[in-house]
């Protein structure tokens, strides 16, 4: 979708709201009210410009991100939650593999038959992965003193 046919058609039909968003969702159905938030936010093909340029940025961005990554340093110890949905479209295995070889010191819960926007497909257990491991680090820390 980052070609100019693709941003076309995201500004002018609202396709990112209308067909990815919800396809992208693979445990739960969208609310008619969470639909209408979406569409709300972006009501003319002006305020869809973001979403519509965003997926080329991002493709584009390539040496961007792999300079980044090469310049992570002393980050790429620290401890690392990956939550990670196995049904997203976008972010294959491939990528939680790099992020995963990346920051050695990681957890990684898989959110198993949940899509691209976790936090939503599935709320409860995004935020559940957080808590247990901010409270694994908690115990972590009590023992090393």
């Amino acid at each position: 979708m980052g070609n100019p046919i693709g941003r076309a058609l995201l500004r002018q039909s609202n396709l990112l709201v209308g067909a990815f968003i919800p396809s992208a969702h693979k445990r739960r159905k969208l609310s008619a009210a969470e639909m209408a938030h979406y569409r709300e936010s972006t009501p003319t093909p002006e305020r869809r410009l973001a979403g519509a340029v965003l997926p080329g940025e991002l493709v584009g961005a390539r040496e961007f991100f792999t300079d980044l990554a090469d310049h992570l340093g002393p980050l790429q110890q620290l401890s690392t939650l990956i939550v990670w949905a196995d049904k997203d479209p976008i972010f294959t295995d491939k990528y939680r593999e790099r992020l995963e070889a990346t920051f050695p010191n990681h957890t990684t819960t898989v959110l198993h038959g949940v899509g691209h926007f976790l936090q939503s497909d599935a709320p409860a257990e995004f935020s559940g992965a957080i808590e247990a491991w901010w409270a694994d680090l908690a115990g972590d820390a009590g023992t090393a003193s």
